[in-house]
């Protein structure tokens, strides 16, 4: 593992699966296509600190008629100083939903799927929200997703934090927040 300073932009892209984040890390090593189990949480922006990056890889992927080697950088942590959210970047065409990378054969289908609930009037039941949740449940004022449960639920326990709950992501600290 190394820490390296640096700048992450995040860009937000709407998929098959919904929305989904990308992010290039920038730094003095070089820069790399993120790979961080939590980064769905994150808005579009620029995000300031030190990443704690556990390995590095080209991979190469196909690309119209030619081939893209990416570098790339998995993360275990990062420590952010400063952020500036809600900035979209500009970026290529054509970039892989990391659901679809994750398994070409098998998709992570969540366990509870709230992909129905479209409008702030439309609520899950109490029981869909306790699935979704598991042993996070009850959700308390302060609260860190478990990135292990898979990018599709990560997805929607975000949805829902966001548009049913009245939750804020502090991207400094990695926590919701219980906006009141």
């Amino acid at each position: 593992m190394k820490t390296v300073e640096g700048r992450m932009v995040v860009n937000t892209i709407d998929g098959r699966y919904g929305a989904f984040n990308v992010a290039t890390l920038y730094s003095d090593i070089g820069n790399y296509v993120v790979r961080y189990d939590a980064l769905d949480e994150f808005r579009s922006g620029t995000y300031e600190g030190e990443f704690i990056v556990r390995n590095t890889m080209l991979r190469t992927r196909d690309f119209g008629v030619g081939k893209i080697i990416e570098p790339i950088a998995f993360l275990d942590d990062m420590n952010l100083f400063d952020a500036d959210e809600n900035k979209q970047e500009d970026i290529p065409d054509a970039i892989p939903d990391p659901i679809e990378e994750e398994s070409s054969t098998v998709v992570d289908k969540p366990k509870n799927d709230l992909t129905h609930l479209k409008t702030e009037t439309e609520r899950p039941s109490h029981s869909e929200v306790v699935d979704l949740f598991g042993e996070l449940w009850p959700l308390q004022e302060k609260l860190k997703l478990d990135a292990t449960v898979g990018r599709a639920t990560l997805r929607l326990q975000k949805e829902y934090l966001e548009t049913q709950a009245d939750y804020i992501f502090i991207a400094k600290h990695q926590v919701w927040i219980k906006n009141h």
